[in-house]
Formats: structure tokens, sequence, C-alpha cells
């Protein structure tokens, strides 16, 4: 947030006043830079690491399954995210207006857009995979075989 000078200044010291604020702007925008940086290294020494002892744990078959779920959650969570974002947006939107009736609209109409998403998540889900699983695509009769050894 830029911080006015004071009006009883002179021209050269309300300059002055903000030099030094772009300044502390800059210093802390390169703080956060290279505690980002930092961050950044630090979380991908410890998902190399931890790929690793997973990798160890688990086997080459099971953390093929691991990684061919994470992949699903982590796709599902973007379409979540997004779809959130959205409807927050145009919630916002409506709000803001003061228009009751078409913020009702907004809302009843997110609601069946999320409820025909899942539905059809749902449908595809079980169908591609049961297929998936039971005709042994990319070898996940490993899968198959350890859910009904569980569970069995």
């Amino acid at each position: 947030m830029i911080k006015e000078p004071s009006p009883d200044l002179s021209p050269v010291l309300r300059n002055k006043e903000l030099m030094s604020d772009t300044a502390t702007d800059n210093k802390r925008i390169a703080k956060n830079t290279i505690l980002l940086y930092i961050r950044t290294f630090l979380v991908m020494i410890i998902s190399l690491y931890t790929s690793r002892v997973v990798l160890q744990v688990l086997g080459v078959e099971d953390y093929g399954v691991y990684q061919v779920v994470g992949g699903m959650v982590a796709m599902f969570a973007v379409i979540s995210q997004s779809l959130s974002s959205a409807i927050s947006r145009f919630i916002t939107y409506e709000i803001g207006s003061g228009n009751t009736e078409r913020l009702s609209f907004v809302f009843s109409t997110s609601r069946v857009v999320q409820l025909v998403i899942a539905i059809i998540v749902v449908i595809v889900g079980e169908s591609v995979g049961l297929w998936f699983i039971g005709s042994g695509q990319l070898g996940l009769t490993v899968l198959a075989d350890f859910i009904c050894g569980q569970f069995a």
C-alpha cells in the first residue's frame, strides 16, 4: 500500500519520503522472493526423499497404483477448486449488486451444476474403473488381486 507524503512537507522531502517507501517495498519483495525460493527447494528435497521411501515400502506395482490414484485425486482437486472459485466469483458479484433474485438463481444453478458433475463422475468412474481393473489394462490386475486379498 502506497503511503501519501504529508502535504506540509517541501517537494524535496516529499520525494525522499516516497523513495524510502519504494526502497522498503523493494527490500520486502526481494526478501519474500528469496524465502519462496528456499521454501520451494525444501519442498522439492522432502518430496524426492519421501517418494523414494514410499517406493521402497510399497514396491514397484503398488507404487504405480499409488501414483495413478494420486494423479486422479490431484486432477479432481484442480477441477473442484476451479469450480469453487468460479461459483464464488458469481455469487460475490450478485451479492455486491444487491439483486437477491439473481443471487438465488446463481446459487441454485451452481448447486445443479455441482450435482450433475458429481453424477457424471460417479457414472464414468464406476464404468471405466470396473473395466480398467477387470480387463487387466496397464497391469492393474495387481490392484484387483490386492483388493480381493485384503477383503477376502
